[in-house]
C-alpha cells in the first residue's frame, strides 16, 4: 500500500509515521518510510532551496521544483518500493502540492494536474491520512522544537489557518481516499486511531 500523511506544520506527521512504521514492521511488513521534497539526494537538495529562509515567491517556480525532486523520488524510491511488494509511507504528497500552491498562492490546479499526470502517470495514494490541529495548537508545537525553522513554520496564523482550511476541503472532495483524525492528545492516543483507521479499511 501507498499511504500519506497530510496536514499543516507541527500536526505531528514524521512522528505518526515513525509509530506506523514500527507497528507494520512488526506485523511483518515490508515497509520504507520517506518524505517529500525530499527521498533521494537529488530531490533533498531541492528541499533545502524550498524550505529555506528565503521563500520563493513565485508559486510556478516552487511547484516546478516540487514536481523535479517528486519524480526523482518516484523513480528511485516510492515506484520500485511499490513493485516489489513493500508499503511506502510518505509525509506529504501531491495533496500538499494542491494545498500550499494551489488553494493558498493560488496556481492554475489544471496546470498542475497536468504536470503531475506526465510526471507520475497520475499515482495517487491507496490511502492519505490527515493529521487535523487547529494552528493555534500546532503553533506552539513548533515553538517547542530543536533545530532550524522554515519559513513556512514562521508564517502568520492566517497563513496556517487557510493551509488547514485546503486540506480540510481536500478531504471532503475526496472523501474516500482521504480520512481525517485529529491530532489533539497524546502521540499514543494520535497512533491508536491511525490503527483504527487501518484495521476498518
Amino acid at each position: 500500500m501507498f499511504i500519506t500523511f497530510e496536514g499543516g506544520e507541527g500536526v505531528g506527521k514524521s512522528t505518526q509515521i515513525a509509530l506506523l512504521t514500527q507497528y507494520l514492521q512488526q506485523q511483518g511488513k515490508q515497509v520504507v518510510s520517506t518524505r517529500e521534497p525530499g527521498g533521494t539526494d537529488i530531490a533533498n537538495k531541492l528541499r533545502a532551496i524550498m524550505l529555506s529562509e528565503e521563500e520563493l515567491q513565485d508559486s510556478l517556480l516552487e511547484y516546478t521544483l516540487m514536481a523535479a525532486a517528486r519524480r526523482d523520488h518516484l523513480m528511485k524510491v516510492i515506484n520500485p518500493s511499490l513493485a516489489s511488494g513493500k508499503w511506502v509511507l510518505c509525509d506529504r504528497f501531491y495533496d500538499s502540492s494542491i494545498v500550499y500552491q494551489g488553494l493558498v498562492k493560488q496556481l492554475d490546479l489544471t496546470l498542475m494536474q497536468k504536470i503531475h499526470d506526465i510526471l507520475s502517470g497520475g499515482l495517487l495514494p491507496d490511502l492519505t491520512i490527515l493529521i487535523d490541529l487547529d494552528p493555534e495548537s500546532a503553533q506552539l508545537r513548533i515553538g517547542s522544537r530543536e533545530g532550524d525553522l522554515t519559513h513556512y513554520d514562521k508564517k502568520n496564523l492566517d497563513f496556517h489557518h487557510k493551509i488547514r482550511n485546503g486540506f480540510l476541503h481536500l478531504a471532503e472532495k475526496h472523501s474516500n481516499r482521504i480520512k481525517t483524525i485529529s491530532a489533539i492528545g497524546t502521540k499514543e492516543e494520535v497512533h491508536l486511531r491511525v490503527i483504527k483507521l487501518l484495521e476498518h479499511r
